[in-house]
């Protein structure tokens, strides 16, 4: 008998919490939003990541609770993943327990960076709404400081209204979405402005007329049949592109001989000049007493046999003196020989416009040994 109405009790219990956990369940999934695409456009990791804490903080402070961005993308398809038409999306609220999904896209470099947030019904498969933030001049702690103050501000009324009820098609029309970047593009459809950036529309069959048009941007314009046969929703997916491409400007490029300035050319000629007529000097010396024996003049050639073998180390330092005096001469005369810097030329805007300078002389100079001695020959073009 006691087990009878120990069991009775328990029938009766359930009955009365079940509705009231289904309930708190329910509840509990109408404040839950997915985290549906969060993309940096390949910002630094360590910013990548301040800026997905800085949402799970937000989501800490209001009463929203996050499915993490990671964790939905674990628990989806492949397939639906970067996916946001109306059967992707009603597709993944199930799959996460959640009603609500939000994506969010942020870029920038220069500490110049803007970002958008998009919330959307996972349950009418249907965007509800995007807004959009800059920063400028930011670094990265005043960017994530921006970034978390902008989410909360969007959220920090509640949980957002859902999307419109689905449209009840009537016999011949056929649902259709557009999608268009950038979001403040406008979408015309048969002449009549119909919304920016993303539309869901109920089209009868037939030939229609669709135009995305942007200041600053190129139209587009198509000719869509809707057949009696087509079966909907058709996904229409455009990108614009700008008609004024960004001028990048190319810095000005200076020669390492010009960026040693007027002076320390003068003071590296003089030392090359002196250091090289000693070597090329020197190795003229060496090189004209090769094969001479090492005795004074009178004593017997067989009483003194060593001769001096110094060719090798005369050529060597006849080149490297031939090189330190072209070197020497060429720092000394350089703007005679190269005209004037560029960089002051790029840095001064008002300087006219002339035409590329011919080339200017030469000087070469090199050593010549004979059998009678050495010397020097200069070459030169003017």
């Amino acid at each position: 008998m006691n087990r009878i109405c120990t069991l009775v009790f328990l029938a009766v219990a359930l009955l009365v919490v079940s509705p009231g956990t289904t309930w708190a369940q329910s509840e509990a999934k109408a404040t839950t939003m997915a985290g549906l695409k969060f993309d940096s456009h390949g910002m630094k990791a360590n910013l990548d990541t301040r800026l997905r804490d800085g949402i799970k903080e937000v989501f800490g402070e209001i009463p929203l609770t996050l499915v993490d961005f990671k964790d939905v993308s674990r628990a989806i398809d492949p397939v639906t993943q970067d996916c946001f038409t109306a059967d992707c999306l009603q597709k993944i609220g199930p799959k996460v327990g959640a009603p609500l999904g939000l994506s969010v896209e942020i870029d920038g470099e220069n500490e110049i960076y803007a970002w958008t947030f998009t919330t959307w019904d996972l349950k009418a498969g249907r965007k509800i709404h995007s807004t959009q933030d800059t920063c400028e001049l930011c670094g990265d702690r005043e960017l994530a400081q921006a970034f978390s103050a902008s989410l909360k501000e969007m959220l920090e009324n509640g949980p957002p209204a859902g999307g419109e009820e689905p449209f009840e098609l009537e016999p011949g029309q056929v649902l259709m979405q557009v999608n268009v970047l950038p979001e403040q593009a406008d979408i015309y459809f048969d002449g009549e402005l119909v919304g920016q950036g993303y539309v869901v529309l109920a089209v009868d069959t037939g030939e229609h007329e669709l135009q995305i048009r942007m200041d600053g941007y190129r139209d587009i314009q198509e000719r869509i049949l809707m057949n009696e046969d087509t079966t909907g929703p058709v996904l229409f997916r455009y990108h614009l592109t700008s008609t004024n491409p960004a001028v990048v400007e190319v810095p000005p490029t200076v020669g390492p001989i010009d960026r040693l300035g007027a002076d320390t050319r003068f003071t590296l000629g003089l030392v090359g000049v002196g250091v090289g007529v000693v070597a090329l000097g020197t190795g003229i010396y060496l090189t004209a007493i090769d094969g001479e024996v090492a005795c004074d003049a009178g004593v017997p050639a067989a009483t003194c046999p060593d001769v001096y073998a110094t060719a090798g180390g005369g050529m060597v330092m006849g080149v490297l003196g031939t090189a330190l005096l072209t070197g020497g001469v060429t720092l000394l005369s350089w703007e005679l020989l190269a005209g004037s810097s560029e960089l002051e030329e790029n840095l001064d805007p008002d300087a006219p416009e002339t035409d590329a300078a011919p080339a200017g002389p030469s000087v070469s100079v090199s050593p010549a040994v004979g059998s009678n001695g050495g010397g020097l020959v200069f070459r030169g073009s003017f």
